[in-house]
């Protein structure tokens, strides 16, 4: 009994972390109004909270995140 409730768990947990993924994919993708795999903070006004906070994930100052940066933002929330 034990192990198919650990089996159902790590499946489950497993499930979960790559819809997390793909959700923070598809927001990006959404931001991301040009399509030239970067989030600039004009478009970043899309989203109110990452509006506010974008200098702080912005960790390369160059006024713009990549989807490496993005994924830290989204992972945080």
């Amino acid at each position: 009994m034990k192990t198919t409730r650990s089996f159902f768990l790590l499946t489950a947990l497993s499930l979960t972390a790559k819809v997390y993924a793909m959700d923070s994919h598809e927001k990006f993708t959404a931001l991301d109004h040009d399509h030239n795999g970067f989030i600039t903070l004009d478009e970043a006004g899309a989203d109110s909270v990452l509006a506010v906070t974008f200098e702080k994930w912005d960790k390369d100052k160059n006024g713009r995140l990549s989807k490496e940066e993005y994924s830290e933002y989204h992972n945080e929330i």
